[in-house]
């Protein structure tokens, strides 16, 4: 009897062990034979989703080149039988399959999103993400267009509200 895949959310805290879940769970799905393609596996930022993408990796080369780290693993994802071997044709079918890989940040997936959907979301321009410089000479734009169609109540009110909101920056 095949499985149940069923999409799974992974929240918690820094230092969780999010990865190594999330390691388990994408190298599980591979070993099961569903395409890399169709695996979206998204983080928050960059450097998690590198070293997402380092830890698979290693984790399937070590598993792949010892029995004890291959028995390890088959027990961390739930598949007894799985050896060395096994995760050796894992291992080459992801590297196979490397430019198909749904592995990013949850910007860069909104990103190309809306770029496979510019029209649907009212986009008629190229459209791109906004670097922290751009975002925060943006932030300052609207702000001081706010404060200069508003009354000294209304500012002291609103500049509250942006202390609150950015945390006090």
């Amino acid at each position: 009897m095949k499985p149940v895949l069923r999409h799974k959310m992974i929240l918690a805290s820094a230092g969780s062990g999010k990865t190594y879940t999330l390691v388990n769970r994408y190298i599980r799905l591979l070993a099961l034979g569903v395409p890399a393609a169709r695996i979206n596996a998204l983080t928050f930022t960059r450097k998690a989703a590198g070293e997402f993408l380092q830890n698979i990796f290693l984790r399937l080369r070590e598993a792949a080149g010892d029995p004890d780290e291959a028995r390890r693993l088959a027990a961390g994802i739930e598949l007894e039988s799985a050896d060395c071997e096994d995760f050796r044709k894992i291992l080459l079918r992801l590297v196979h399959e490397m430019g198909e890989l749904q592995l990013g940040t949850i910007d860069s997936f909104f990103t190309r999103l809306i770029g496979a959907f510019p029209y649907e979301v009212g986009l008629t321009r190229p459209h791109r993400i906004m670097d922290d410089f751009e975002q925060n000479a943006s932030r300052m734009r609207a702000l001081e267009r706010l404060l200069a169609t508003s009354s000294e109540e209304q500012d002291t009110r609103i500049l509250q509200l942006y202390k609150e909101l950015t945390w006090g920056a």
